[in-house]
């Protein structure tokens, strides 16, 4: 029997996993189904925010459905996203705004803004503060967003950077600092990104077609959590 410590990371892993598939069945053309999903309630407001970028998303028991927009085809979200989101939430979200010029608002901690920036700014985003008293950050991405060789980066700062490469063309490349969260280097096979990981280095190539799927949510994020 699992301990209440491998328990909760358990159930983060299957939560960051389910992130991660949300914000990319967003850039998906076509509906996407997501099986063995966490309670709606701990996903709502990551859902309202893939909302607020452009795509239906609508739960019925047992599964989730996404239409996504496609790469290059989100609208701003209305209204500022993130919060009471942990750092992984933001980056995902981050990655979408800073990969299309419409950009979003954000809230988010002064020391995740540091973190972000670099990479980010690497594709040609751009990362300030809007509203400093409230947290609230505004990231735009570039309207022809560049390919970038990075460094070595923080798991959140690779997850926002590999995301907004996804719009840029050519081939980007990344050294991460540690396993990615979120079973995204998988996720993103599984949708059709061309992405390749070797010691570390993290190598996508940009402008894909995503295709939608059917995924389980939960046992890629057990599978993810075996020993290999």
């Amino acid at each position: 029997m699992a301990s209440g410590i491998q328990g909760e990371e358990a159930a983060s892993a299957a939560l960051w996993t389910a992130k991660a598939a949300l914000a990319l069945a967003t850039l998906t053309v076509g509906e996407t189904t997501l099986l063995g999903m966490p309670r709606a309630q701990a996903l709502e407001a990551f859902a309202d925010a893939c909302r607020g970028f452009g795509a239906q998303v609508r739960t019925d028991p047992g599964q989730t459905s996404v239409r996504g927009v496609g790469i290059g085809g989100l609208v701003r979200p209305a209204s500022p996203i993130g919060r009471g989101e942990d750092d992984f939430a933001i980056a995902v979200l981050a990655g979408l705004a800073a990969g299309q010029d419409a950009g979003a608002a954000l809230v988010m901690s002064d020391a995740v803004a540091r973190e972000l920036a670099p990479g980010l700014a690497l594709t040609g985003a751009t990362i300030r503060a809007a509203a400093p008293v409230d947290g609230i950050v505004e990231i735009a991405g570039a309207r022809d967003p560049l390919p970038a060789s990075h460094g070595l980066l923080s798991p959140a700062a690779a997850t926002a950077a590999l995301l907004a490469a996804l719009n840029a063309p050519g081939t980007s490349s990344l050294q991460a600092a540690a396993a990615l969260p979120g079973s995204l280097a998988g996720l993103l096979r599984l949708f059709g990104a061309g992405v390749h990981v070797e010691a570390g280095r993290v190598t996508l190539r940009g402008r894909p077609e995503l295709r939608p799927t059917r995924l389980d949510i939960d046992g890629l994020a057990a599978a993810a959590g075996r020993p290999s």
